[in-house]
């Protein structure tokens, strides 16, 4: 808790108390600091100043408040409450994009911080610091941000307000114009604040009171863009939402989403390096960290320093890689919108998602031929303020960017790249070498080459098996993640515009050919009674980029919105991201109203037992917390119909959401108990 208030001389000044709390109640010291850092000076560190008394924080409900204090100048009792920005603000729900409120800081000028609210696009932006002399100060700016990631205003001084123990007193300005303020947001909990001199400072969301994971060490030590990079640690929740950044000293910072986690170890394919500046791609060594957010509160881990990340390879015959996989992309969309007829996948949203993908392959082909045929450029909308266009050196970027991505897969297990094949080769590993030796050498029938490899999960015998098409599919997955992540940061000097365009458009190719592969494999012979097992593995993917795509759309318009939203529908249309291993519920439902039901028929120690729920009437207006409630409801009520025995196996089916309905059927088996348990989720309206 900080407060904010004027000493007896009318200057402002701040107090702090911090420590566990009860469920509604705080008691615990007022402290209060000096000696610190100024706005626009050097970093010095603030040394604690006497204890000014105690405080007492007894909480009425989640918006109100007693307090009490006591201390040498005096005692006080008030009631406090939630501050509303705009009338009705604090009780609005708040957009996913909106930044985290809660207290910021530059971790590497501790001391020094920010409070920071935005509610319904009016932001209250308080910093608290010292002044000149050393004494606590703080100056506060606020009023509509220009977009969702920008903020910018002028920092605010007032002076002879009320003291901490004192009757009120209103304050007055001493000075409106106190220097200039910009605050860009990368991201939820990551932001830059451009200070009156100019000087430009990262901030981001502060944890307390909370346990981060930990990172251990990275494997492999360098690695090349779109590689597989593993991180192991501990203190990771899997079913938390996850962002890798890797930045340094430069300026260079880019946060992308891992292709997977477990308890122990994340793996997330590497992005580019580029210049801050310049944006051009090089080599360069970075630190890693990662971000885990639960129940909306983010944590950071600590920082690994010393990964290196080396050049991108160069293909020749700029943009024929790029045009075939655009091309094999269309042909193999086309052939699914046929094969999809009659099967378990084919649904009237599926089919709807299926044609708006080939309509987008198709806009974008004619797009990127002109760009390489002719030498024009084309604009594919704007991210977060930046426009996306596209020309002959983006398309040569989207070509190394491609054969980056190749490599990685043809790469042996655990090995570094080679020029020829792993004795034993992985999913996809054959047909991507072939692919990456014909861009390296400017020769080969690319279309062909880029169609086998779409069609290698549901063709190649070394793709038999979900385990092997879940580490290929990771791996180009992921890859195509680091395009998001970095058109994530648009407008931001984490991404320079120089290299937008061409991340972009990589991040389109590769969302396109995602659909492709997953399907194909869907709808394989070889998989079988695996389905529910091959989408999980998909959906567990898709789901973990979920947050950036979520940033993305909401912050992007033209084509790049349309592409990205519609290669999305299909990713989870076929197979439902996952919210945490076992979750099945799709997280983008359709706003609207629906009616969930639960049913069970079960054989309990030989005796049937049968039983139904009346419906629930809900309602979705955020899909992600639509998702968590139904998929805890569904836990909690297979828990009490015995899916947790000992010796038993819950087996889940989803039946994706078409428009009207979704359903997953558990099939129970054990020594004491066999049976289902039967969910319905309605479309109503």
């Amino acid at each position: 808790m900080a407060g904010f208030l004027y000493g007896i001389t009318g200057n402002p000044t701040w107090v702090a108390a911090l420590g566990p709390m009860s469920s509604t109640q705080y008691s615990g010291p007022l402290i209060t600091y000096s000696g610190g850092q100024t706005l626009t000076g050097g970093f010095q560190q603030a040394v604690l100043a006497p204890t000014v008394g105690s405080i007492t924080i007894n909480f009425i409900s989640d918006t109100t408040a007693d307090v009490s204090w006591a201390g040498a100048s005096g005692s006080a009792n008030i009631s406090i409450q939630r501050f509303d920005i705009v009338p009705g603000g604090s009780s609005t729900p708040q957009p996913a994009t909106n930044p985290q409120t809660g207290w910021w800081l530059n971790l590497a000028e501790p001391g020094r911080g920010f409070a920071i609210e935005v509610q319904s696009g009016q932001i209250y932006f308080a910093g608290y610091m010292y002044d000149a002399l050393g004494n606590a100060t703080w100056y506060l700016t606020t009023g509509p941000m220009q977009n969702p990631g920008l903020f910018q205003g002028q920092w605010l001084q007032l002076s002879n307000g009320q003291t901490l123990a004192g009757p009120y007193k209103a304050p007055t300005v001493a000075n409106a114009m106190a220097g200039a303020v910009t605050l860009q947001f990368a991201s939820v909990s990551n932001a830059t604040l451009t200070l009156p001199d100019g000087r430009q400072i990262p901030l981001e969301r502060f944890s307390f009171g909370l346990t981060g994971p930990t990172l251990t060490a990275f494997n492999p030590p360098a690695a090349a863009p779109a590689s597989v990079l593993t991180i192991a640690g501990s203190n990771f929740d899997p079913s938390a939402k996850f962002a890798l950044t890797l930045s340094d000293n430069t300026g260079y910072s880019v946060s992308i989403p891992p292709s997977s986690v477990t308890a122990s170890a994340v793996t997330a394919s590497v992005p580019p390096y580029f210049n801050p500046v310049s944006g051009a791609f090089g080599s360069g060594t970075v630190n890693v960290k990662l971000t885990q957010t639960s129940a909306g509160v983010a944590v950071d881990s600590n920082t690994l320093p010393g990964f290196n990340i080396q050049p991108l390879p160069a293909a020749k015959n700029s943009g024929a890689g790029t045009l075939s996989l655009i091309r094999a992309n269309l042909a193999e969309a086309q052939k699914l919108q046929i094969a999809i007829t009659g099967t378990s996948q084919e649904a009237p949203g599926v089919d709807a998602a299926i044609a708006a993908e080939v309509g987008d392959m198709q806009q974008l082909l004619n797009n990127i031929q002109s760009v390489v045929q002719n030498g024009l450029s084309f604009s594919l909308g704007a991210v977060g303020g930046v426009n996306i266009t596209v020309n002959q050196t983006n398309i040569a970027d989207v070509d190394n960017l491609i054969l980056a991505t190749l490599q990685s897969l043809a790469a042996p297990p655990g090995g570094s790249r080679k020029t020829t094949q792993a004795a034993t080769p992985g999913c996809m590993s054959a047909e991507a070498l072939a692919f990456s030796q014909a861009m390296l050498s400017g020769s080969g029938n690319l279309d062909a080459l880029a169609q086998t490899l779409l069609e290698a999960p549901a063709k190649s015998a070394a793709c038999n098996t979900v385990d092997t098409f879940t580490s290929a599919y990771q791996n180009f997955a992921g890859a195509g993640d680091v395009g998001l992540g970095i058109a994530d940061g648009a407008g931001t000097p984490a991404a320079p515009t120089s290299r937008l365009p061409g991340a972009a458009l990589f991040a389109l190719a590769n969302g396109h050919a995602n659909f492709s592969l997953g399907l194909g494999a869907l709808l394989s012979p070889t998989f079988g009674n695996q389905t529910p097992a091959l989408q999980f593995a998909i959906g567990s993917v898709t789901g973990l980029a979920l947050p950036v795509e979520d940033e993305l759309l909401a912050r992007s318009s033209g084509q790049f919105a349309s592409y990205v939203g519609d290669a999305r529908t299909v990713n989870n249309l076929v197979a439902p991201p996952v919210l945490a291993p076992g979750a099945l519920v799709p997280t983008d439902l359709p706003n609207g109203y629906y009616q969930f039901t639960s049913s069970f028929n079960l054989s309990i120690n030989g005796r049937p037992v049968s039983g139904t729920t009346g419906a629930i009437s809900l309602t979705n207006d955020d899909g992600t917390a639509f998702a968590v409630l139904l998929q805890g409801d569904m836990t909690a009520y297979n828990a009490a119909h015995g899916c947790n025995a000992i010796g038993e196996t819950c087996a889940p089916s989803v039946t994706p959401f078409d428009g009207t309905t979704f359903q997953v059927i558990v099939t129970l088996n054990g020594p004491n108990i066999s049976g289902t348990i039967t969910y319905l989720l309605t479309k109503t309206g």
